[in-house]
């Protein structure tokens, strides 16, 4: 956490900027606050640049404290280029879009997710017997292309990016016990959510997603309980994905906010 200059704006807050490093994966992104104490900040923002984009996140206790940090990094974010805002609370967006439509963008996507998060993780008995389903296995580089090849958000870059990941994060996977191919996945993302759940064609019905979902569950919960990950495990879910959201609720996890991920752009 390192301070960093203030930011034009109405407020001319007293800014911070934290460099998030991730093993092998260093994201590009400044994170700011708005006062001078990162535990008394009432928003956030982070700000990352890539050659596609620029993503944003922002977590504010109040509509006023978004408000007022977003137009003090006015200079910082370019509403000219696309951006993708990240999670964003449903009580924010309505700020977002007419920060955009002040600037002459319009929005061009937008994913409507509910957030779930685990407060107490109970194995299912599914889990503590793997007989007869398959071998659950960590997810290697290889088989990155097999995820990235069925993922709906896949991109030109999202191949290295899902690489990375298995590479630096927590990953499970299911291979059928007859014909040894990689039935279903999970992984664990850069911010840290449980995601890209994925059972292929003919593998269905069988509890593979279950048992995948839930090994990377106790996993993550492990290193949680030990103080090696930051979080419980958490996941967003599509809204019209029932099937998704029953799953993770069979595995002990609840339901706590609405989010969407809403990108933007010049008309």
């Amino acid at each position: 956490l390192e301070p960093a200059k203030s930011c034009s704006g109405a407020a001319a807050q007293l800014l911070w900027r934290v460099s998030v490093d991730q093993g092998n994966i260093l994201d590009e992104e400044e994170w700011f606050v708005n006062g001078d104490k990162w535990e008394q900040a009432r928003a956030l923002v982070s700000i990352q640049r890539t050659s596609e984009r620029i993503n944003c996140c922002v977590y504010a206790k109040a509509l006023e404290d978004a408000s007022n940090l977003f137009e003090a990094l006015k200079d910082k974010i370019s509403w000219r280029e696309e951006v993708m805002i990240a999670s964003l609370d449903d009580s924010l967006k309505p700020l977002i879009s007419s920060l955009a439509l002040r600037e002459g963008a319009t929005q061009t996507f937008e994913e409507e997710c509910f957030f779930f998060s685990l407060d107490e993780f109970v194995p299912p008995e599914a889990l503590l017997n793997h007989e007869g389903a398959g071998r659950v296995r960590r997810l290697t580089k290889e088989d990155g292309e097999v995820v990235d090849g069925t993922w709906k958000y896949r991109s030109g870059t999202s191949l290295s990016r899902i690489q990375d990941q298995i590479a630096c994060r927590l990953s499970a996977g299911i291979e059928d016990k007859e014909s040894g191919e990689l039935a279903a996945w999970a992984l664990e993302q850069s911010s840290g959510c449980i995601g890209m759940v994925f059972t292929q064609e003919g593998y269905r019905r069988k509890g593979y997603a279950k048992q995948v979902v839930g090994t990377l569950t106790a996993d993550i919960w492990q290193a949680f309980a030990t103080g090696s990950c930051p979080t419980a495990p958490f996941a967003y879910i599509v809204r019209d994905n029932l099937n998704s959201q029953g799953l993770f609720e069979s595995l002990n996890y609840k339901r706590k906010g609405a989010v969407c991920w809403c990108r933007y752009g010049k008309a």
